[in-house]
């Protein structure tokens, strides 16, 4: 039985099949408070070709849960990383966390993860998903 992965709200036109799907994780959306990187200015800088940005639903569940129940910087990173997401289509999968990543990665032709968990990334690789991660704490790098 194929994985039910059904899209959700979009603030932004939907665009032709062939583009990339660039699908963020948890971490990377929390990465402009904690290590001052502009994740989307630096997605726009390292692609080229067309893309668009979606999100499973429970990241953003997670960043939810982690504005309420973390503290000091990681709690203004969730809330952060929130707001970025507001702003970008998110899609619904039966999975959590890392695992809805890897679905929604494995579902839809043409994508790439933006993650910066160390897990995450070697489950990816082990697949052939490519990546975008930060490096060095200053900028974000593709693995294609």
């Amino acid at each position: 039985m194929p994985n039910k992965v059904s899209m959700m709200k979009s603030k932004t036109p939907e665009k032709i099949d062939s583009e990339v799907k660039v699908i963020l994780d948890t971490n990377i959306l929390m990465v402009p408070e904690q290590f001052n990187v502009d994740v989307f200015s630096e997605i726009d800088r390292i692609m080229d070709s067309e893309y668009s940005i979606l999100i499973p639903d429970s990241i953003i569940n997670e960043l939810k849960e982690l504005s309420r129940s973390a503290r000091g910087k990681d709690k203004r990173a969730a809330k952060i990383g929130l707001m970025m997401a507001d702003d970008h289509k998110t899609a619904e999968t039966e999975s959590v966390g890392d695992d809805a990543v890897i679905e929604l990665a494995l579902s839809i032709e043409n994508t790439v993860v933006a993650t910066n968990d160390k897990e995450l990334k070697e489950k990816l690789r082990e697949k052939g998903i490519p990546l975008i991660y930060l490096r060095q704490g200053s900028h974000l790098i593709k693995e294609f």
